[in-house]
């Protein structure tokens, strides 16, 4: 069975026919393997193509920035506590002057204040949503999510939706060892 009598089928008549259209279906993902490996080795040379021309530019943007550094130090410019400045007609050379900056491991911070500067100790409190018990509770009615007061009162429990998954279809063919699966929108990601 070719394509064009599975394109003409309406439905599946017997045993015969399912196995020609199983058939089919996986001579179709073959192909489709196939053509996406040869698209793959192409991608991949022209990747090694972009990173080659990609490390030739940096390598000499580099050299061009040690050597306009080397000028900007030389030179008087305008400067202010974190930065030098000097226009030129094609743009401005600006060297931003190192600065501190803090990097904090807050479980040893926390550890060392406790030890040595426990004033500087802060607790809160933290809350959090027994979602588990909630969602037993909750009511689920079309795209809304409400929660019964004990008025009898529904009221819709914000920060909680919920999403439907599709119908799907899940065929393996008898050498195939991965799965592939379709759903009724015709998106084959499983």
């Amino acid at each position: 069975m070719d394509f064009m009598e599975l394109k003409n089928l309406l439905a599946i008549p017997d045993d015969l026919t399912a196995d020609d259209v199983m058939q089919e279906y996986d001579a179709l993902e073959k192909e489709r393997k196939r053509l996406t490996d040869v698209l793959v080795q192409q991608i991949d040379r022209l990747s090694g193509k972009i990173s080659s021309i990609n490390e030739e530019y940096e390598d000499k943007k580099r050299r061009m920035e040690l050597l306009l550094m080397d000028y900007a130090e030389r030179i008087k410019g305008r400067e202010t506590k974190t930065m030098k400045k000097y226009r030129l007609p094609s743009g401005t050379l600006i060297i931003k002057k190192p600065r501190m900056s803090w990097k904090v491991d807050r479980r040893a911070l926390l550890e060392f204040a406790q030890n040595y500067a426990p004033q500087y100790v802060k607790t809160t409190e933290t809350m959090d949503v027994d979602w588990a018990e909630l969602k037993s509770k909750a009511i689920v009615s079309e795209d809304r999510v409400e929660y019964p007061l004990d008025t009898g009162e529904l009221v819709e429990i914000t920060g909680a939706s919920i999403e439907y998954t599709r119908k799907s279809l899940e065929v393996r063919s008898d050498g195939d060892e991965s799965d592939t699966g379709a759903d009724d929108s015709g998106d084959t990601s499983s």
